[in-house]
């Protein structure tokens, strides 16, 4: 997909990351019992995907862009029948928050004003 935008557009301005899913067992269970299958197959979908899809937007992103992931309350508070989702969630918002610091840096940089931070 990101070969295609780059012969296509040459470059990317917004990516959209709205992907989750956890097996039916980990996902209505408890968090306690949760297989490390699921546990994996949660986080690599979930989250993983995301850095994925950051790491390969971010040359494409030339002038600075925005990439914007989907998250819920479960990620924050205990929801009933959120299962594993609940930590998942909590791990996507944290892994945005490190990559926005990350990325963020590199279009400060080309600025000419300081951040405020």
């Amino acid at each position: 997909m990101f070969a295609a935008i780059e012969r296509v557009w040459g470059r990317l301005d917004i990516l959209l990351h709205s992907i989750a899913f956890a097996p039916r067992q980990d996902l209505h269970g408890r968090v306690t019992d949760c297989s490390l299958e699921g546990f994996l197959q949660t986080m690599d979908v979930s989250v993983h995907s995301l850095i994925r899809m950051a790491r390969q937007a971010e040359p494409l992103m030339k002038d600075g862009g925005a990439i914007f992931t989907m998250s819920y309350f479960g990620g924050e508070k205990v929801v009933p029948h959120y299962g594993i989702m609940g930590p998942a969630k909590a791990a996507l918002e944290t892994a945005a928050r490190y990559m926005a610091d990350e990325l963020g840096e590199k279009e400060f940089a080309s600025t000419s004003f300081p951040p405020d931070r």
